[in-house]
């Protein structure tokens, strides 16, 4: 409770505070304090304004997307507790197993657990009663969007005996692509591959040196051809 003094000069009456202020603490004191009906008026706004903020942003349990499928189309995207959402389709590419209502509920986990459906869904312990909730959606989501099954498999395969033989072939050059490889790679030895990368690195090493130079030469000559004009100028 705020200590609202009254025990100063010009103060206004309790009359006035009341008929001002209300019930709203914070715009009486300002109201004793200032004597302006004004301040206490803006107060006892942004009071209001503030409990309104405070009680919109308070957590919203939600039961999260329903596992229905991919690219499934509903009516409403509201998950919170208490929304019912119908699957009404899928996007292209896939099959609907038809329409579905589903809704999303908060019961006690002890309840789930009795009706065998606490397998799925968010536990959350109320900070009030201590007791285990459980969100989901009821009834459970099943798939309801899957894949179409693609009829022009042949398109690419219009002889089985031939579409083998050429992934055979495919196969056989990879694998000796690969067994040349590691052939070099063993009757390099050790030795040869050291030998190499100090190679390389020399070169990489000559090649920077040669840009390095390119550059002062070309500074230089830069330099050369703006000394004379820059005299000229001031004779």
């Amino acid at each position: 409770m705020i200590d609202i003094p009254t025990n100063f000069q010009e103060a206004p009456t309790s009359e006035d505070v009341e008929s001002v202020c209300g019930d709203d603490q914070s715009c009486k004191w300002d109201y004793r304090i200032t004597g302006s009906a004004k301040v206490a008026k803006a107060t006892k706004e942004a009071d209001e304004v503030y409990k309104y903020i405070q009680a919109s942003i308070q957590q919203q349990d939600s039961c999260g997307l329903p596992e229905v499928g991919r690219n499934a189309v509903m009516d409403t995207y509201d998950f919170s507790e208490g929304s019912r959402i119908t699957v009404t389709g899928c996007g292209e590419g896939m099959s609907f197993s038809g329409n579905k209502e589903f809704q999303c509920v908060k019961e006690p986990r002890s309840e789930a657990e009795r009706l065998d459906r606490a397998d799925y869904g968010l536990v959350k312990t109320d900070e009030g009663d201590g007791v285990e909730y459980i969100i989901h959606w009821l009834p459970k989501p099943s798939t309801l969007c899957t894949e179409d099954d693609d009829d022009d498999n042949d398109v690419y395969y219009d002889d089985e005996e031939d579409s083998g033989d050429e992934l055979k072939t495919m196969y056989r050059r990879k694998r000796k692509s690969r067994r040349k490889r590691r052939w070099k790679r063993r009757s390099m030895g050790r030795g040869k591959r050291k030998r190499r990368k100090r190679r390389r690195r020399r070169k990489q090493r000559r090649n920077r040196k040669k840009k390095r130079r390119r550059r002062r030469k070309r500074k230089t000559r830069m330099n050369r051809r703006k000394v004379p004009l820059f005299q000229n100028f001031l004779i």
